[in-house]
């Protein structure tokens, strides 16, 4: 299966350019396409510690480059650590920071309705820059 991209699928590109998180075309895609696997180019907006664990982590991340606008849902990353489960390529620097850019490529889990959260299982992440 070839993976969801903005290259390859307009409906994809629009709904992550949409600046309401709770458009109901943004719930409608997602949810139509749980288990399949999304590539788009973005960066860490946000992280902090998952719980308790000091090496696991909840990230936030946002589509498109870091000085451009913030649009599009909020993609998340829940309980994962950096250097296993983000599969991180040989490029990446050793310590991340918010704002670092990346190509993500992500299966969809699950679309909150109340949060507008869009839950990813990390798949493969590229260094672009920061």
């Amino acid at each position: 299966m070839i993976n969801i991209s903005f290259e390859n699928n307009p409906t994809f590109a629009e709904i992550m350019t949409l600046t309401d998180e709770y458009d109901e075309r943004i719930g409608e895609f997602f949810n139509n396409h749980i288990g399949e696997v999304i590539e788009f180019d973005g960066y860490i907006a946000a992280f902090d510690y998952h719980g308790s664990c000091t090496t696991r982590y909840d990230v936030l991340v946002a589509v498109g480059d870091n000085d451009g606008p913030l649009v599009g849902p909020p993609l998340h990353y829940t309980d994962v650590s950096f250097f296993s489960d983000m599969n991180f390529d040989e490029n990446t620097p050793d310590y991340l920071s918010v704002n670092d850019e990346f190509r993500f490529t992500a299966e969809i889990e699950s679309y909150n309705e109340s949060t507008g959260l869009v839950e990813l299982d990390p798949v493969s992440t590229v260094y672009r820059g920061s």
